[in-house]
């Protein structure tokens, strides 16, 4: 494995365990490392996982491969850290549904 994603992994597994210990410390990182976080917990589940890039990403932030019995499932995953007052909203979920019923 390259040796600068092994570190930025390392540094998101403390990261992650940090704001396991103090959740309400999420809202303090950036949507990048919130997307980031993501793909790492990801990782950890067994997926490949791409995170996309930050602008003209289709609507998708990562990308994730599931191993099955059935074969490989893509997850398609659009991240959303508001603030904690905010809701998504109905129409976020159906402008991912065009996304995924369009684009993939």
């Amino acid at each position: 494995m390259n040796p600068l994603l092994l570190q930025v992994a390392n540094v998101n597994r403390e990261l992650l365990r940090y704001l396991k210990l103090n959740p309400e410390h999420l809202h303090d990182i950036s949507p990048l490392k919130f997307e980031e976080l993501i793909a790492e917990i990801l990782r950890d589940m067994g997926c490949e996982v791409e995170v996309t890039p930050q602008t003209h990403d289709g609507g998708r932030d990562v990308l994730a491969v599931f191993p099955s019995p059935v074969g490989k499932l893509l997850a398609i995953v659009e991240c959303k850290k508001f603030a904690p007052h905010r809701k998504i909203g109905v129409d976020l979920i159906q402008r991912f549904l065009w996304v995924v019923d369009n684009h993939d």
